[in-house]
């Protein structure tokens, strides 16, 4: 678990890395976000897909 910090008691150069280490987290969630969003886009045509053969496969049994 990440320690609890009052950021009224940091200086300067300690609130820019916590900025940027913000940033690079917010860049990341950002990023893995864009990635499931694909992912999910690609399990839905999948999906349909699977559907379109079961059904042709029904009407050849």
């Amino acid at each position: 678990m990440a320690q609890s910090v009052n950021i009224t008691e940091l200086n300067l150069p300690q609130l820019e890395m916590l900025k940027n280490q913000l940033d690079q987290e917010v860049e990341f969630l950002s990023t893995s976000i864009a990635q499931l969003k694909v992912v999910q886009t690609k399990y839905v045509e999948a999906k349909d897909c699977l559907n379109v053969l079961n059904k042709s496969n029904e009407g050849m049994g």
